[in-house]
């Protein structure tokens, strides 16, 4: 690209090019081009370009030339915006269909006819493990598959993250109009309106570091926010990154209620099992049942489930902080009491709940 740009003029081209005014005008866009990139020295610009170097130190003074340095750094900026947007698009469609793929992972396993009469079986959260005694004999044992939950966790954490959606409210919209303005001309330029949308859309930076970026004060920001027109393109340019379900605030909270009660589906089917009542605390169900071959037979013993435990906790945690309801001390928190884990399940009904009647009314 380098040697592209400083491709010095033929011989004799340079008279000519400053002979035509048409020509004169290219040659001065094509300095303004070097100059805004600021990768070479005057010297070699006037080389380039075929122009002395007073030449050039002098239409460096003229407001004309900088306008067309401004402009160059203006389309080079929008260029890799768009190309950043097209990249996180991609980026959360990758992230989208590993999602899609663990899920359907759990779904093919709870289809097996083997793992049917095994408590929590048709969950698809069991994996087998396959015990070898002595003569071969061997005894199967199904453990949660605690990798693949901790994977979509993972996922979920990084998706929303990315997208600026953790923890904030369901039920509050990032961006809407605060007065009606139909009718209304914008007064700003589009370049200008465009490159905002990009980053209010982005909603990584404030609005004093995006008005700054978009070479307006933040008043100006603060009325082009109140544009109905500016309020749908920051909505599409979301729309275009957000395509994947992953992406989705209210399908990821969906998704992880759904393994959080397939969770608490192994645990009251393993409490119901067979021979469980004569293990301690069989009946809780966070008990699990491990076969070892001692002494030339086969021998049950029973352990407390910690990795149930823990993913039953972290689902709980992920829906308390994409909410925004887990403290810095790590209790969740909402209308200044602490949640119980009762109260966190019955705040997070509460909240779908009110979305699906407003999904209704609309």
């Amino acid at each position: 690209m380098e040697s592209e740009s400083l491709q010095t003029l033929a011989p004799g081209a340079s008279e000519r090019f400053l002979q035509d005014g048409a020509n004169r005008g290219e040659v001065r866009r094509r300095a303004a081009q070097l100059a805004a990139d600021d990768t070479v020295s005057d010297r070699e610009i006037a080389q380039v370009c075929g122009i002395h170097r007073r030449t050039l130190a002098r239409w460096k003074q003229q407001e004309a030339f900088q306008r067309d340095m401004d402009e160059h750094l203006r389309n080079r900026r929008e260029t890799a915006e768009a190309g950043r947007g097209a990249e996180k698009q991609r980026w959360i469609g990758r992230l989208d269909r590993q999602w899609r793929d663990l899920q359907e992972i759990i779904r093919q396993r709870a289809d097996r006819p083997a793992l049917q009469r095994v408590p929590g079986g048709t969950t698809g959260l069991l994996i087998p493990h396959i015990v070898v005694g002595g003569g071969g004999q061997m005894m199967v044992d199904y453990h949660l598959d605690c990798r693949l939950l901790r994977a979509m966790r993972r996922l979920e954490v990084q998706v929303s993250k990315q997208l600026n959606q953790w923890q904030k409210p369901l039920t509050t919209p990032a961006l809407v109009p605060l007065a009606e303005t139909e009718g209304r001309v914008s007064e700003f330029w589009s370049g200008k309106r465009e490159r905002a949308a990009f980053l209010c859309a982005d909603d990584t930076k404030s609005d004093i570091e995006i008005a700054a970026a978009c070479g307006m004060n933040r008043r100006t920001l603060y009325r082009l926010k109140r544009d109905v027109g500016f309020v749908q393109r920051v909505e599409e340019i979301r729309t275009s990154w957000e395509n994947g379900e992953i992406s989705d605030k209210y399908e990821r909270l969906w998704m992880v209620n759904w393994r959080y009660q397939k969770l608490e589906e192994i645990m009251e089917e393993r409490g119901r099992s067979p021979g469980m009542e004569r293990a301690p605390g069989g009946r809780t169900g966070l008990v699990y049942v491990r076969h070892r071959w001692v002494d030339g037979s086969w021998h049950s013993t029973y352990h407390v489930d910690y990795g149930w435990l823990r993913e039953s906790r972290l689902h709980m945690a992920q829906v308390a902080n994409e909410l925004g309801d887990w403290n810095r001390e790590g209790q969740t928190v909402r209308a200044g009491r602490v949640l119980t884990a009762d109260r966190l399940e019955e705040a997070v009904h509460r909240d779908f709940a009110t979305i699906q009647a407003r999904e209704e009314r609309m």
